[in-house]
């Protein structure tokens, strides 16, 4: 009897499922995890273990995997439980390499510096080195961590002699480039250092750019943040290697891709450092004409026009700086110190009420930012900023009235920044009072600015002058004028600070070392204390409102 074929291919029990073996199906894993998808390859890896009777040379695939996936610690823990159950040999040896590696340069990437992590990369050295040797197509992706441990070992020609080795499995690795890169350059600074190695300095700077140049080649995803991040790193290298041999336009170019391909991230201070500020300055210019913005980084293109702004400040070139630091905060408003760049920049350029305008919105945004902005150049900016005090109470000097209400967030800001100081907070004293009296002498009160709520806030500034300085008599006699002309409350008081800030002006003009402007300052206390303590004393004597 003769089976219908069509009957044979489709009868279930006639069904063959063809499987892959296990080799086969750890090789498709491989080919995954050379391509830098761990978490694809994983899954082939587990399906391999389970049908290998989890095998430990089949298993190890799957804690490769772990590894790569950054479980370094939990990985590693399986390992030593397979040691202890009686695994040995190179599939150890190469896992434990990997995991070690790992740990340390976690923890140089975390700034740390303990002993324990040059253990690390040593030990990592010792078990990638004896892995390979075993068995160098097994375990081809351990050359690449191979050559990292050695090259912070540090031994540069088991570094150089394992990254060549890399190269040669996988000629198209940007990673394994950069190290190169990175190696060589290593091994041309010291070749230069040493009468018997210097012949051969040039030759390894030689293959230091040729491997930083191919690793920018091959870095050809711009869509990819990470990998972006990876070509200005590679960039700045390069740029570095061409500084040695004072190739300043060649290493300008290699900074202005670096500064391009991840603004976010670029180290601008050592550039600045490394380049000098023309050619710093010449590189953000270049970055910026060529700037691509790109979603996942959205914090790069300002980070690049507050630098540019920097460059131009450091430059001198304050109308231009000024525009980078107001295009960095409109493309971000939480670049807020970009405002005291733009004050700095306004004062350069005698644009007093911007300048002002500049510290307002810093002080709006991040008052504390601001104070410390100006003590990392407290003696000169304080300057700056007391320079505007007397240009804003000298009508002369700008086209309208006394600025009280600018003078006043410059008087506190001084406050801020020198609290112990008490002139500021005298003068801060001084301009809320001048304020609350326009609104009340042009009768311009509103709900939001009432003349008795400035008085109360300059009575508060009077009173921490006179606390730092007890026996000034201009913080006396200003004292106590807000408390009897402005808000009329506690004039026994005020006629006692008025007395006292005679007498302690009459003092004080008795001495011969007092400055011109001191003195004159003082005379005025000692005049209107004497005048003002006739007009209390009379008001409290007949009960009178003590105005006149």
């Amino acid at each position: 009897m003769f089976v219908s074929i069509a009957l044979l291919l489709t009868s279930p029990a006639a069904i063959v499922v063809v499987q892959d073996s296990v080799d086969a199906v750890v090789a498709r894993g491989r080919a995954l995890l050379d391509a830098g998808k761990a978490a694809e390859a994983l899954p082939l890896f587990q399906d391999a273990a389970k049908r290998d009777g989890d095998a430990f040379k089949t298993k190890m695939w799957v804690l490769r995997a772990r590894i790569a996936l950054g479980e370094v610690e939990d990985a590693l823990s399986e390992v030593d439980q397979a040691q202890a159950a009686g695994a040995k040999g190179p599939d150890l040896d190469y896992l434990l390499g990997l995991g070690l590696s790992e740990l340390a340069k976690r923890s140089v990437a975390a700034g740390q510096t303990s002993g324990s992590i040059g253990q690390q990369f040593a030990d990592a050295l010792t078990f990638l080195e004896r892995a390979t040797t075993a068995n160098g197509d097994r375990y081809r992706d351990a050359f690449l961590p191979l050559a990292e441990a050695a090259w912070y070992a540090p031994d540069l020609p088991r570094a150089r002699k394992a990254i060549d080795r890399a190269i040669t499995i996988d000629a198209k690795n940007a990673d394994a480039h950069f190290l190169r890169g990175r190696i060589a350059m290593s091994q041309f600074v010291a070749a230069q250092g040493d009468e018997a190695t210097k012949a051969d300095a040039e030759g390894h700077w030689k293959v230091a750019v040729e491997s930083f140049e191919r690793a920018l080649a091959e870095l050809t995803d711009k869509s990819d943040f990470g990998s972006r991040i990876k070509r200005s790193d590679a960039a700045k290298e390069l740029g570095n290697a061409q500084l040695w041999k004072q190739a300043k336009p060649a290493a300008t170019k290699a900074y202005t891709t670096a500064f391009m391909a991840s603004p976010s991230t670029v180290d601008y201070l050592g550039a600045y450092q490394a380049l000098g500020g023309d050619d710093f300055l010449g590189a953000l210019e270049d970055a910026k004409r060529g700037l691509v913005f790109h979603a996942d980084d959205p914090q790069g293109e300002p980070t690049l026009l507050w630098w540019l702004g920097w460059a131009r400040f450091d430059r001198k070139k304050y109308p231009e700086a000024e525009e980078a630091f107001r295009s960095a905060l409109a493309k971000n408003p939480a670049f807020v110190n970009s405002w005291f760049y733009v004050y700095k920049s306004c004062y350069a350029q005698q644009k007093y009420p911007d300048a002002i305008a500049a510290l307002r919105s810093f002080y709006d945004a991040d008052p504390d930012g601001l104070t410390t902005a100006i003590a990392s150049a407290k003696e000169l900016t304080l300057a700056e900023i007391e320079y505007l005090v007397g240009w804003c109470a000298n009508p002369d000097k700008h086209d309208g009235d006394t600025l009280n209400l600018d003078a006043a967030l410059l008087s506190d800001i001084c406050t801020r920044v020198s609290p112990d100081e008490g002139r500021y907070w005298n003068n801060l004293g001084l301009f809320l009072r001048d304020h609350g009296d326009e609104l009340a002498r042009k009768k311009r009160a509103t709900e939001k600015e009432k003349p008795v709520d400035f008085w109360e806030r300059a009575l508060v500034a009077y009173e921490k002058a006179l606390s730092l300085s007890p026996e000034n008599p201009n913080y006396l006699n200003d004292t106590a004028v807000i408390l009897h002309y402005n808000l009329e409350r506690d004039l026994e008081r005020a006629l006692t600070l008025y007395e006292k800030a005679r007498v302690n002006a009459e003092k004080e003009l008795a001495r011969k070392d007092l400055s011109p402007e001191d003195r004159a300052a003082i005379e005025i206390a000692a005049r209107d204390s004497k005048n003002n303590y006739g007009i209390l004393k009379k008001k409290l004597e007949r009960g009178g409102d003590g105005k006149n």
